[in-house]
């Protein structure tokens, strides 16, 4: 049986990502969507692990909408996963789309 292709869990696009500058995590090179790639475990070793979305259940949600809706990256900064100056996905246009849509449901910025 052949082995099902990963895809990203917001935009379904075949998983591909880009480093953030917070240690283990990437982001979607399409949606932006954060991904933890770097796992440790208890004794603070590294286990292998497949890729973990960063998300709750009610932030993908939330930003799977915004995705079909504008097709714009999310920022890794916005989400609060990486400090500014660091490496993010997302361009200025992506951030600001990203958060117009947010603000248009006056949930604040992504």
């Amino acid at each position: 049986m052949a082995e099902t292709e990963r895809t990203c869990e917001i935009c379904e696009s075949p998983f591909s990502v880009a480093w953030t500058d917070t240690h283990g995590v990437a982001q979607c090179t399409r949606c932006g969507a954060p991904y933890r790639i770097i796992h440790y475990g208890d004794d603070k070793k590294r286990v292998d692990k497949p890729p973990e979305l960063t998300l709750d259940q009610e932030g993908a949600a939330k930003v799977r909408v915004c995705y079909e809706a504008t097709h714009s990256r999310l920022s890794a900064v916005g989400l609060g996963l990486s400090f500014p100056g660091g490496y993010d996905v997302a361009t200025a246009g992506d951030i600001e789309a990203t958060n117009r849509w947010f603000r248009t449901r006056g949930e604040g910025g992504a």
